[in-house]
């Protein structure tokens, strides 16, 4: 199950649709652990950059000083937690996604979806660690992730795109009902 990462990487960043194509009839398996590696390697980076860009927000603007031993022992909590969150989230986000590419005409199957999720994810795991950079990684992971469900789920664009913005809606309402209930009650009580 030996992968070359990097020439797999070069292909879903220089031309995705060509890389939907190539990839889309591979084991799980083998997607899984491109996923996986890609993941490792966001988490290790992302929570570098979150443990000691949050101890220089704090310092900067809070003037607290922060041990450096607990720095070093927050990089592996963060690290398990962002891998977690990355490997859980791809299986949730994986049903979520499938219900509404079912809804909007889809048919080939959760597995397409979750594959679908998981090649759009490339430039979000490459580059979304970068403090700037990680809005234009996820932004370009979003619309790839609307070609890869069109293309592994044979469905239109227009259809793609319903079974995307859909979920995104409805879980921006679920959050913002949510956090309202939640100051409601404790803040304007």
């Amino acid at each position: 199950m030996r992968q070359n990462i990097h020439a797999r990487v070069a292909e879903f960043i220089q031309n995705p649709l060509e890389s939907f194509d190539k990839y889309s009839e591979e084991d799980l398996f083998m997607s899984l652990e491109y996923y996986l590696i890609l993941s490792v390697f966001f988490s290790l980076l992302s929570s570098v950059t979150t443990v000691f860009g949050m101890n220089s927000i704090a310092t900067m603007f809070f003037n607290i000083q922060t041990e450096e031993m607990v720095l070093w022992m927050a990089l592996p909590v963060t690290f398990t937690a962002i891998l977690l969150v990355l490997i859980s989230g791809l299986f949730l986000s994986g049903i979520f996604l499938h219900i509404f590419v079912i809804i909007t005409g889809g048919k080939r199957g959760y597995v397409r979806t979750v594959k679908s999720i998981i090649f759009a994810s490339t430039p979000a795991l490459i580059f979304g660690w970068v403090p700037v950079a990680g809005i234009v990684a996820f932004i370009w992971s979003f619309i790839l992730a609307i070609f890869s469900t069109r293309k592994l789920q044979e469905i239109s664009t227009a259809r793609a795109v319903l079974a995307l913005i859909i979920p995104m809606t409805v879980l921006l309402i679920i959050i913002a009902s949510l956090s309202g209930v939640y100051i409601y009650t404790y803040y304007l009580e």
